[in-house]
């Protein structure tokens, strides 16, 4: 369960930063 979390966290904080850097920090914090 851990590993699968952190893949999807690691490809959504990439997406995120890719579209905007604030968001990829807003994920950080959540």
């Amino acid at each position: 369960m851990s590993g699968n979390i952190q893949s999807s966290w690691s490809a959504i904080s990439f997406l995120f930063m890719k579209e905007n850097r604030s968001g990829h920090m807003y994920i950080f914090i959540k």
